[in-house]
């Protein structure tokens, strides 16, 4: 090769070279990423802790795999069981986490009170921050005694030791949705809620987990709607019901988000 053509070439293979370099730099990336993940959901599921569960919350927010303020945990089979909220409130060096539960059904929300801080809805918070000092058994014990005490529909059906397992899998089917090369499956957007290993609600509404289908946040589903193919129907039953159950508070909380953001912005 000429020296002429070398020169010409240069700026090319300079180019090519650096393409490579950052292909290189992203794939590890993505695999300290995903490593960072399997380690969070191991940890959450060998030893649950306020450590833990802030760990697995934080990647979840960082990561934009959860819609803020509004990711919910499913805590029961029953779909009137209460849904808990997870949030991690960080001032500086200091973080919050609170675990609020969040009823299914609530009126017009006001902006003007609303506080992303107590979930749902300001004037009947139910929930508690769980302190650093107390183990998952301790905080157990405490969200029970609110069920109790509230009155809280579906509170025989509580089950803290789920709500944690929707936690590790919400991390990892968001993660995979994200970041696989099939973009056809899994949740479109930050997830709202994991509702069963087919189904999850995000921004859009309710999107399948194992193909191209979903259905928008508008209206009710008719539950005379036929399964789509590849879904199991006892799932599908599930995912309408609860669906129909919570479509309208998570509209009602979607919208008091967006006046809430745009009057402290």
């Amino acid at each position: 090769m000429s020296d002429a053509v070398q020169v010409e070439t240069a700026p090319l293979a300079q180019r090519l070279m650096d393409l490579e370099t950052l292909a290189t730099s992203q794939a590890e990336q993505r695999g300290a990423v995903s490593d960072e993940i399997a380690a969070a959901v191991t940890e959450l599921r060998s030893a649950a802790s306020r450590e833990t569960v802030a760990n697995a919350l934080r990647l979840g927010e960082e990561l934009r795999l959860f819609n803020p303020h509004m990711f919910r945990l499913r805590t029961s089979a029953d779909v009137q069981g209460p849904d808990l909220f997870a949030f991690l409130m960080e001032y500086g060096s200091v973080s919050e986490l609170w675990l609020n539960f969040g009823p299914v059904l609530f009126g017009s929300l006001d902006p003007t009170k609303w506080d992303p801080r107590y979930g749902p809805d300001e004037e009947n918070p139910v929930g508690v921050l769980w302190q650093p000092e107390q183990s998952a058994t301790d905080i157990v014990g405490t969200l029970e005694r609110h069920l109790l005490a509230d009155d809280i529909d579906g509170r025989g059906e509580f089950d803290f030791a789920k709500a944690l397992d929707a936690l590790a899998l919400s991390l990892q089917i968001a993660f995979a949705a994200r970041s696989g090369d099939d973009k056809s499956a899994g949740p479109r957007g930050p997830l709202i809620c994991l509702v069963n290993d087919e189904w999850a609600i995000t921004a859009e509404g309710l999107q399948s987990l194992l193909a191209d289908c979903h259905y928008p946040i508008g209206d009710d589903l008719p539950t005379d709607t036929l399964c789509p193919s590849r879904h199991s129907s006892h799932l599908w039953d599930d995912a309408i019901r609860y669906f129909n159950t919570r479509r309208q508070a998570i509209t009602a909380l979607s919208e008091a988000i967006v006046a809430y953001d745009l009057a402290n912005s």
